[in-house]
C-alpha cells in the first residue's frame, strides 16, 4: 500500500523575520540575558545571504532550504561560533547538575548552535502554516460568505421581523396592566379636577 504524501510546501519568507527569531532563540538558549556579539552575528547573517533574497527581501524556502540557508551562512560567523564554546575554557563534556546543586555558573555553559539552527527552522516554518491557515479559513468564511450575508442584510432591511404582540390581560382591552406604584391605567382617571 503506498501512502499519499503532500509535495514539500515552500513559503514566502522575509530576511527580517528570519532574523528575528535568531536573535530570539540566541537570547533564549543564552545562559546570559544576551550573547555576546548578537548583533555583528545578525548584521553579518544579512549581509552574506542579501543576494537569496529579492529587492523586498523576500524568497521562497522550504523547511530543509532554509536549515541549509542558516547552516551556509550562519554558522561559519566566528561571533557564532563563540556562542559554542565556554567562557571560562572548560573542555570537559559534561556537566552534572541536580536538584540540590546551587544553580552552575553561566560562564560554564554554552549555546548549542545546532538546537539554534533547528529551532529557528521550526519557528519560521510554524508562523507560515499558521498564517497560511489563516488565510485559507478567512477565503473560506468571508470571501463567499459576504455576498449570502449581504443578502440577508438586505431582506432584514427590506422585511423586518415583526414585533411581538403583546398579549392582552382578561377584561382589559389595553394589553398588560402595569402594577407599579404610581402608575394610573387610562380607565381609572376621571375627567373631573
Amino acid at each position: 500500500m503506498k501512502i499519499k504524501t503532500d509535495p514539500i510546501r515552500k513559503y514566502w519568507l522575509s530576511l527580517s523575520t528570519i532574523q528575528g527569531y535568531i536573535a530570539m532563540w540566541a537570547v533564549r538558549q543564552s545562559p546570559y540575558h544576551c550573547p555576546d556579539d548578537l548583533d555583528v552575528v545578525i548584521k553579518t547573517f544579512r549581509c552574506r545571504c542579501q543576494h537569496w533574497f529579492d529587492q523586498h527581501d523576500m524568497a521562497q524556502f522550504d523547511r530543509m532550504g532554509l536549515l541549509r540557508l542558516l547552516q551556509t551562512f550562519l554558522m561559519d560567523i566566528p561571533e557564532f561560533e563563540k556562542w559554542n564554546e565556554r567562557k571560562n575554557g572548560n573542555k570537559a563534556p559534561y556537566q552534572f547538575i541536580s536538584a540540590h546543586t546551587p544553580l552552575p555558573d553561566p560562564d560554564d555553559d554554552f549555546i548549542d548552535l545546532g538546537a539554534l539552527a533547528g529551532n529557528v527552522v521550526r519557528d519560521v516554518m510554524r508562523e507560515c502554516e499558521r498564517d497560511n491557515d489563516f488565510d485559507r479559513r478567512f477565503e473560506r468564511d468571508w470571501k463567499w460568505g459576504a455576498p449570502k450575508r449581504w443578502l440577508q442584510g438586505l431582506y432584514y432591511k427590506l422585511f423586518p421581523p415583526t414585533a411581538a404582540v403583546p398579549q392582552t390581560a382578561p377584561g382589559t382591552s389595553q394589553g398588560l396592566v402595569d402594577s407599579s406604584p404610581g402608575h394610573t391605567s387610562p380607565e381609572s382617571k376621571s375627567d373631573n379636577p
